[in-house]
């Protein structure tokens, strides 16, 4: 339920934060919070994002699911990033078959929403396909990047987690590759 937030703060080296919202079951956000009786309410994630960034440099959020993933009946994901008007916004997706069109189709929506994505992370498959370890370039050659690096299923600490991790900081500082 935790584990994400868990890991995050271990990879920065910082103390663990609760999420502002986590549930017991791992379902849509919307499912989660009416089984639970505890809506999610989008200015309670601001407004602890807003005391956060008085205590650290960066701010981490990280989103339930895709862009159109439902945090209740009328609210979804993109409600959520326009509420926190976020200095960057990344997209993270799997580095397996369909990865192609999932990104196409989330980053057409985001520009629809006008919404705009700094840049593109995968992370390894659980299962590799014929397609994992091409994609980041074939997303970059076909106009979807930049792609500022997979993250391998390997620790936090780990030497390739670390390059990726760097180049991503880069990009988030920085601007583009």
């Amino acid at each position: 339920m935790c584990e994400d937030a868990e890991r995050h703060a271990a990879a920065q080296k910082s103390r663990y934060l609760h999420p502002t919202y986590a549930y017991r079951r791992p379902v849509s956000p919307h499912l989660a919070a009416r089984e639970e009786d505890r809506p999610i309410d989008l200015e309670v994630i601001r407004k602890r994002a807003d005391e956060l960034a008085h205590e650290a440099d960066v701010v981490l959020i990280e989103g339930a699911g895709g862009l159109f993933t439902p945090l209740s009946e009328r609210v979804t994901n993109v409600a959520l990033v326009k509420h926190l008007l976020p200095a960057v916004v990344v997209l993270v997706a799997p580095d397996r078959l369909g990865v192609l069109h999932d990104v196409g189709a989330c980053l057409a929506a985001a520009r629809a929403a006008n919404i705009e994505v700094r840049t593109v992370v995968l992370s390894a498959a659980s299962a590799a396909d014929a397609s994992t370890g091409s994609n980041a370039q074939e997303l970059a050659r076909i106009g979807l990047g930049p792609v500022a690096g997979v993250f391998p299923r390997a620790s936090f600490d780990a030497a390739e987690s670390q390059a990726v991790a760097e180049r991503l900081w880069k990009v988030v500082e920085e601007g583009p590759l």
